[in-house]
């Protein structure tokens, strides 16, 4: 099953830096709000290798700052952090899940597949793991074994909002509309602020031929990220099968000027010209 990268629900979870100063253990890389990320600022790693200064033997801080660099990108700075922590800890298993996240973005799926096992012979409940190896499972095409994994982190925790939205893609992929549909709709109530939920069931609903409530989820995918070009594209392409060419060739135009290269918007732009 072919995925554009971006249609893969990836979130960002870290901790806020007081949380240094608690035992609170479950920072997590890779699958949370944005909205709870720190501001990655000199600051923020100048406290957190202050804190590993004051107690190089605990592992938390190096967790914490794991998921710092791998939410910027830094990976090889992320690797040796939750390294350091699973030797200080070595069941400590949201580091094992962390690690395993960012070997998932540097594309080395097989160690994140043997991080995620670890995490999981350590945590067998651990729901965040079970996403993400149902993840790499999903980019891998092992569609029977993803979603294996993602009906476990449900049952689990029946709040993750991330493994209903994966679920959905596997449930659509195998046109299972009704199901894909509850999938999204679940995700969308527990994260109600995520634009890729909505565009996600839009589609759906245009598979369905229900272009009206599609262009409903486009458009509030819009609202969401208006710079956003697939949702100007999905919104565009709802108003072009409702007949609504002119507001349908400005929302071509509009994916077009947030991405040039939106190939999909051009041969758009040219249909519905073409009905005007």
């Amino acid at each position: 099953m072919k995925k554009n990268k971006k249609s893969i629900f990836v979130f960002i979870a870290l901790l806020a830096l007081s949380a240094c100063q608690t035992t609170q253990q479950t920072t997590q890389l890779g699958f949370g709000s944005t909205a709870a990320r720190p501001v990655n600022s000199s600051k923020t790693f100048q406290s957190l290798t202050e804190q590993i200064e004051k107690d190089p033997g605990n592992p938390l801080p190096y967790n914490i700052r794991g998921a710092a660099y791998g939410e910027i990108a830094q990976y090889k700075n992320a690797l040796a952090d939750f390294s350091t922590a699973i030797q200080l800890d070595p069941n400590y298993h949201y580091a094992y899940a962390n690690r395993a996240f960012v070997y998932s973005q540097m594309g080395q799926r097989s160690l994140a597949l043997q991080d995620y096992n670890k995490a999981l012979s350590i945590d067998v409940q651990y729901d965040q793991a079970y996403v993400g190896r149902g993840l790499l499972y999903l980019q891998s095409n092992q569609q029977t074994a993803s979603l294996q994994d993602f009906n476990k982190a449900i049952t689990i925790n029946p709040a993750n909002p991330q493994a209903y939205y994966n679920r959905g893609l596997i449930r659509h992929n195998l046109k299972d509309y009704e199901g894909a549909i509850e999938d999204f709709t679940s995700a969308v109530g527990l994260r109600p602020e995520q634009a890729e939920t909505y565009i996600a069931r839009g589609k759906v609903y245009m598979d369905i031929n229900d272009s009206l409530t599609a262009y409903d989820d486009f458009t509030q995918a819009v609202y969401l990220e208006k710079n956003n070009s697939n949702a100007w594209l999905y919104a565009a392409q709802s108003l072009e099968r409702l007949g609504r060419f002119e507001k349908s060739k400005e929302a071509y135009q509009k994916a077009i000027n947030l991405n040039a290269n939106n190939s999909q918007a051009r041969l758009g732009l040219s249909r519905v010209k073409s009905e005007l």
